[in-house]
């Protein structure tokens, strides 16, 4: 992420980044900045699911807030590649500036999928287990005979198990 919106602050980087527009890199790497407040969410959720010991309400909002805005994610990202992105290339040939270009094409597209995929597995278990948190039993160390599953995390320890 660093390695993205670093040259939006020195004048000549944000030029090429942006295909000579300064304003509008800096206003796509705000944009890109803001969505990062559902990582903190998610990271508040995961503690919450490792700590709690029964139901609690701020469980269910800090899951709600997750959901929405992993969704919201989705929707900003899918609108920054058709609306804003997408229209620019013909700037950015000009400038001779693909390489740019194809860095934002292919970093906005890749975060828009992830975060429709996390998106699918944290709803996935239903609304229900979305508000209610339900501690789920932890089995001792000698009886695990599979690793550890991100994908379990993130649904609650609901996610289906390949066989």
């Amino acid at each position: 992420m660093c390695l993205c919106h670093y040259p939006v602050v020195h004048d000549s980087a944000a030029l090429m980044s942006g295909a000579g527009k300064i304003d509008w890199v800096i206003w796509l790497s705000i944009i890109g900045y803001t969505s990062e407040v559902s990582t903190a969410v998610m990271n508040y959720r995961w503690y919450l699911i490792n700590t709690l010991e029964e139901n609690w309400i701020v469980f269910g909002i800090t899951n709600s807030f997750v959901a929405a805005s992993w969704a919201g994610r989705v929707v900003m990202f899918t609108y920054l590649l058709i609306f804003e992105i997408f229209p620019r290339k013909d700037e950015y040939v000009a400038q001779d500036q693909m390489l740019s270009y194809s860095v934002m094409v292919f970093g906005h597209a890749a975060i828009g999928l992830l975060s429709l995929h996390w998106c699918v597995v944290m709803l996935r278990p239903g609304l229900k287990n979305l508000f209610v948190f339900k501690k789920k039993k932890v089995k001792p160390v000698e009886e695990m005979k599979e690793g550890f599953s991100f994908a379990d995390e993130v649904s609650g320890g609901h996610s289906k198990k390949k066989a």
